[in-house]
């Protein structure tokens, strides 16, 4: 598996986070290697000019933690924020859309903010994640919305926001990896405070960990090694 910061999503995303916090967390990513922050649309700016001669990546959320926001507006936010310096986007699909089986919202919802980015810069290695809030789905539901990334071909699916519900565990894991046939990879995240929890969902299939404990985790890591 190797050096576990090259999976690791660290993460701020508290509405109280202030500026010194931030600063912290980027701190913390140049000198633990962490492959990319994710913060909150308005901390994009100062956390792309602290890593940006790094090999760190800027991630910001969208549509977030709930999904309910117009498409019209994930979308300005998505732009403004790769302005700003994001290179990824975390986004919260429709929820409410995809438990009335409006299908076509929820896929036209994704399609906005990957045509987006495909757009934004020729030759671009913009990454787009979907959050899907996997302990809020059934079993047809997810089978479903993982069709939708697939024919969207989206980057990665993110199982949970952390913020809602119950994160995902390894069975939730390993079934996304089945129904996304490792061409849409996998981001767990919710409730990952641990390096055995982290080491659990990589086995599993995963190919990021988001999570709010990165500091703890590579500690852990570099003690075990």
């Amino acid at each position: 598996m190797g050096n576990i910061s090259r999976f690791i999503d660290s993460t701020l995303l508290k509405a109280g986070a202030k500026n010194k916090d931030i600063e912290k967390l980027c701190e913390e990513a140049l000198v633990s290697g962490f492959k990319a922050v994710i913060v909150n649309p308005y901390y994009v700016e100062m956390a792309y000019h602290i890593l940006k001669k790094s090999a760190t990546k800027v991630g910001s959320v969208i549509g977030f933690p709930l999904g309910g926001s117009l498409t019209s507006a994930k979308s300005y936010e998505s732009l403004k924020v790769l302005e700003k310096g994001a290179s990824e986007i975390d986004m919260v699909i429709n929820l409410g859309a995809l438990k009335s089986a409006e299908w076509n919202i929820v896929s036209r919802d994704i399609s906005e903010i990957k045509n987006i980015m495909k757009n934004y810069k020729k030759d671009n290695d913009l990454i787009l994640k979907v959050i899907i809030e996997i302990s809020f789905l059934t079993q047809k539901e997810i089978e479903k919305i993982c069709d939708i990334a697939l024919g969207l071909n989206v980057d990665f699916v993110k199982t949970s926001t952390g913020f809602l519900g119950k994160g995902p565990t390894v069975k939730d894991v390993k079934m996304l990896n089945k129904l996304l046939r490792r061409e849409v990879k996998i981001k767990a995240s919710g409730g990952i405070k641990t390096l055995k929890k982290a080491q659990s969902m990589l086995n599993a299939g995963a190919e990021r960990i988001g999570t709010s404990s990165a500091r703890k985790i590579y500690k852990e890591w570099k003690e075990s090694n």
